[in-house]
C-alpha cells in the first residue's frame, strides 16, 4: 500500500505518533503502520460493525490491541474535538455509484458502502476534506479515484498545500494535504 508508506515518511520522525485511521476496514492499514512504527498509538473507526469485528480479530492475531483503539464510527461522529492527532489517514469509499456492477471481480467481495462514495464518487472525500480543515490536525493522507485529481485540486486550492501520489501503474491514487508546509 503507497498510503502506508506515504503515512511513514510523515511520521518517520515523531515520537510516539498518534494516527486517526478512517474507515479501517479489515484493519490492515493499522495493522501495518503499527507494525512498522512499533511507538505508534492508532486509533481507527470504521462505521460498519462487522468490519470492526475483523480488525479486531486481526489485530488481536498480531497482537496489537495495545496499540491499536478502535470505535465504530461514521467518519468523526466519535472522534472528540479535544482528541488530536499527528496525522489522519483514510482509503475512504471513492467510487462514483455510477460505477456499480461495471468493477473487477476481485472487489466484488467489498460491501458497498466500502465503495462507493456518493453520485460522483468523492463525496466521503470531500467530507473528511472538510471536517479535516475543522480540527487542529495539520496533515490528511488518502487515497482517491485515478479521475480525482482535478476536483480535489480545485477544491483544496487556498485551503492548504496538496502533493498527490501514483499508484503502481501511474496513476494519480491519493494526496497528501497540510495545512502548513512538511
Amino acid at each position: 500500500e503507497i498510503l502506508i508508506d506515504k503515512t511513514l515518511e510523515v511520521i518517520q520522525h515523531i515520537d510516539k505518533p498518534k494516527i486517526l485511521e478512517i474507515g479501517t476496514g479489515s484493519g490492515v492499514i493499522a495493522i501495518m503502520l503499527s507494525l512498522l512504527k512499533r511507538d505508534s498509538q492508532i486509533v481507527a473507526v470504521d462505521i460498519s460493525k462487522d468490519a470492526l469485528e475483523i480488525a479486531r480479530t486481526n489485530i488481536e492475531n498480531f497482537n496489537l490491541k495495545n496499540r491499536i483503539e478502535l470505535r465504530e464510527s461514521n467518519l468523526f461522529t466519535n472522534i472528540q474535538n479535544h482528541e488530536q492527532f499527528d496525522v489522519i489517514v483514510s482509503n475512504p469509499p471513492y467510487i462514483s455509484n455510477k460505477e456499480k456492477g461495471k468493477l473487477q471481480v476481485e472487489l466484488s467481495y467489498e460491501p458497498d458502502k466500502a465503495l462507493y462514495g456518493g453520485e460522483r464518487g468523492d463525496e466521503v472525500l470531500i467530507n473528511i476534506i472538510d471536517t479535516f480543515f475543522q480540527r487542529e490536525e495539520t496533515v490528511l493522507i488518502c487515497e482517491m479515484g485515478y479521475n480525482q485529481k482535478d476536483y480535489i485540486l480545485e477544491y483544496t486550492a487556498q485551503k492548504g498545500e496538496i502533493e498527490f501520489f501514483n499508484d503502481l501503474a501511474g496513476l494519480h491514487r491519493g494526496f497528501i494535504l497540510s495545512k502548513y508546509s512538511l
